[in-house]
């Protein structure tokens, strides 16, 4: 289920995103390593790799921490990388409602 909700929230936020944000975003292998859609564990730690790699200021001009999977496809090229996680749009943060006493 939490998988399913990852996906859902993944798409909801490509389609809010306009073409003209996406300008150097690649969807190429790279991607497809950072985030495998079959493997639950490999997809949040790409997500997570991707969230710190690209809130770094100023920007990385490293690969540490990147997941072992997306290495084989993305080499050791900061572009790649950055390229990549630009392609996903940063998700919503979820509002969470205390309930009144």
């Amino acid at each position: 289920m939490k998988f399913t909700t990852s996906i859902i929230a993944l798409c909801i936020a490509f389609a809010s995103v306009e073409a003209s944000d996406l300008k150097y975003c690649n969807a190429d292998g790279c991607l497809r390593a950072l985030l495998p859609t079959r493997d639950l564990s490999r997809f949040e730690a790409g997500a997570a790799f991707c969230a710190t790699y690209l809130a770094a200021i100023p920007p990385r001009t490293d690969i540490s921490g990147a997941p072992p999977t997306a290495t084989k496809s993305c080499g050791s090229s900061p572009q790649r990388y950055s390229s990549a996680c630009t392609c996903i749009p940063p998700l919503p943060t979820p509002v969470v409602k205390e309930a009144a006493s």
